[in-house]
């Protein structure tokens, strides 16, 4: 059995939820999932939620809840047009609430330093909190260059005030305190009560005294924070080691697909070559909206039927088919709205079913109740 699975675009634990929900909140979650995603599940095999997905299901309780994010009208950064339903804030402060609920949770359980105390569930918890975090970090690094494009444009508009608006850089500065008092708190925690095994070890003369930091707080390994200081172990360059964590990820492979923008809806059906009016476009990963098509697919996989089928159909596939989009004019910049984007199996080696009707793909979003039932 798996422990997590990537499942394109986000890392999900694959085992039930019912380690961080009560009896009484695992029926309720159940029932949402039957009701409203018209998921035929049961406790046992109920997928775990993400920060979206929790945060859907509470909204689905009224108002039990407070901390459900709502879609909200916060005033946006001009040169934000990534955001929809909910701002910048909203977002981060939603997947904040989400990594909390099950830090609760993991609480309950001895949490941070459980010793021979730890059970099955217990790893669950922690595993699931691993994880929420990650995900949250990840995603920091999308909103830094978010953030400096937000700056970039400031600097080009110094006559205009930006310092209301929720933007990606006000998310940065809400990131930073919220892990610096993280840090801080997990500085105050005792091991003392732990006994492990005694072992002995020996190093030779020459080996280098790095006692210094042993002692070293845990703000300080934070290399977003104005106090971090390399370590020994730190890149020599001031650019850092090259991020190659996402080289074999779904987003990696989607990135080296072949783009074709094809101007009519009837032309998206055909699987055995590009359409004669399609347009070349490159590759995926250099198409300047790559962004607006990758969540897309992501939308995409999330409301199949057949999650199985449609990934072994996307880690065969070469080639993407993009609907021509349809551009939204504004007032300061123009928007462009894909309908359609559909991964595709030119060179058919066998592997991969050809035809998306296979993936019974229901694209209506008021199947899935609105927003709060998005799946993104």
């Amino acid at each position: 059995m798996k422990f997590a699975a990537n499942t394109f675009g986000f890392v999900r634990p694959m085992y039930s939820p019912q380690c961080v929900f009560s009896e009484k909140h695992m029926d309720m979650y159940v029932h949402w999932l039957q009701d409203s995603a018209g998921m035929t599940v049961q406790s046992s095999d109920a997928p775990f939620p993400t920060s979206r997905e929790f945060n859907g299901f509470i909204r689905a309780q009224g108002s039990k809840y407070a901390q459900a994010i709502h879609p909200c009208e916060h005033p946006r950064h001009p040169s934000d047009i990534f955001s929809n339903k909910y701002c910048p804030v909203c977002l981060y402060k939603m997947h904040e609430n989400y990594i909390q609920f099950i830090g609760y949770a993991w609480e309950r359980k001895g949490a941070p330093w459980a010793g021979n105390r730890a059970d099955k569930e217990y790893s669950q918890i922690k595993h699931a909190h691993l994880i929420a975090r990650m995900v949250l970090a990840n995603d920091m690094d999308i909103v830094e260059d978010m953030a400096h494009q937000e700056r970039k444009w400031n600097a080009e508009h110094p006559a205009h005030d930006t310092s209301n608006t929720n933007s990606f850089c006000k998310v940065l500065d809400l990131y930073q305190a919220w892990v610096m008092q993280d840090l801080e708190d997990l500085d105050t925690v005792s091991r003392h009560s732990i006994h492990d095994p005694l072992r002995k070890v020996s190093f030779t003369n020459d080996t280098p005294d790095c006692t210094a930091e042993k002692g070293r707080p845990g703000r300080l390994w934070n290399r977003r924070s104005a106090e971090y200081t390399a370590g020994r172990h730190a890149c020599p360059s001031k650019d850092g080691w090259e991020d190659t964590s996402g080289a074999s990820s779904y987003v990696g492979l989607l990135m080296q697909c072949k783009l074709y923008i094809v101007e009519s809806p009837s032309d998206m059906d055909d699987t055995n070559n590009p359409p004669e009016n399609a347009t070349y476009a490159g590759l995926l990963g250099g198409y300047p909206h790559q962004i607006e098509v990758v969540s897309r697919i992501e939308k995409l996989q999330q409301e199949t039927s057949n999650q199985r089928e449609f990934m072994r159909y996307l880690k065969a596939s070469d080639a993407i088919f993009l609907l021509k989009a349809r551009v939204i004019v504004g007032d300061k910049s123009n928007k462009f709205k894909f309908i359609d984007v559909r991964p595709m199996c030119l060179e058919k080696d066998g592997t991969a079913s050809s035809k998306p009707s296979q993936w019974d793909v229901n694209s209506d979003p008021s199947v899935l109740g609105g927003d709060e039932m998005d799946w993104e």
